[in-house]
């Protein structure tokens, strides 16, 4: 009887599903990979569109991450996202509302301001001065696409106070 050995080199690939938090962007922390977030409070189901490394939830929920590279398929565990707050801004004698938005948003103050909002990626896509102290400025946010804003309002030495606006 003859004992016939053979050798097997075996590979085995894994895949980084690990997610960070950053400010209210997750990320996966895989890289050279295809990502498809899911909803898992919804049996996992795709998020449309959300193909990115990174995913800003316009909601406060539980996501997962599908992570595809070219060896294997992997999904992330479910992130409980909780750090979105739509309530209505009243810092410093400062009134924002209504948040969520429908299109306008009104600010009323005491001081003479400037008002920036950010997309959802970080680009400034509004500057308004806020002069008319002690009556409401109106803002108009109709020709901005529905999603996540981050806004800012600011004196010229500081920021007095920063959000988190829906626009639906």
């Amino acid at each position: 009887m003859e004992i016939v050995t053979q050798t097997l080199n075996l590979t085995i690939s894994t895949i980084n599903t690990n997610i960070t938090l950053t400010g209210n962007m997750l990320s996966s922390n895989a890289t050279n990979a295809s990502y498809q977030w899911v909803d898992c409070g919804n049996n996992f189901t795709p998020i449309v569109g959300e193909t990115n490394q990174t995913f800003m939830p316009n909601s406060n929920g539980s996501y997962a991450v599908v992570v595809t590279n070219s060896h294997c398929k992997d999904t992330s565990s479910c992130y409980t996202f909780n750090t979105l707050s739509i309530n209505n801004t009243n810092n410093n004698n400062i009134t924002i509302s209504p948040n969520p938005s429908y299109g306008n948003l009104y600010i009323q103050t005491d001081k003479q301001l400037t008002l920036r909002l950010y997309n959802s990626i970080g680009q400034l896509v509004i500057i308004e001065k806020i002069n008319n102290i002690q009556s409401t400025n109106t803002i108009d946010l109709n020709k901005l696409p529905k999603g996540l804003y981050m806004f800012e309002l600011s004196n010229n030495q500081y920021i007095e106070t920063r959000g988190k606006i829906l626009l639906k």
